[in-house]
């Protein structure tokens, strides 16, 4: 996951526009718990990375948000 945010910024200025997207979407880290938010926090306080960058991994963080919060609604509709 460090290795993510530290070469998005790099990677974005390097690749041609949809293929810099695609990357930053895709290589989003997928685990679903509280360090992943904490990491994107981290890395979108950064206010000088690009805003459609700072776009897409927001999108990012989002969804692992959505997704910890079903897990917590699932869990609690077992009890």
């Amino acid at each position: 996951m460090d290795r993510y945010f530290a070469e998005i910024g790099p990677m974005w200025e390097r690749r041609p526009g949809e293929i810099a997207k695609n990357a930053v979407q895709y290589l989003f880290p997928p685990i679903v718990e509280p360090r992943t938010i904490a990491a994107a926090d981290t890395w979108l306080a950064d206010a000088e990375q690009p805003a459609p960058l700072r776009r897409l991994v927001s999108e990012g963080r989002d969804g692992i948000a959505r997704a910890l919060r079903a897990r917590e609604r699932d869990a609690d509709a077992n009890l």
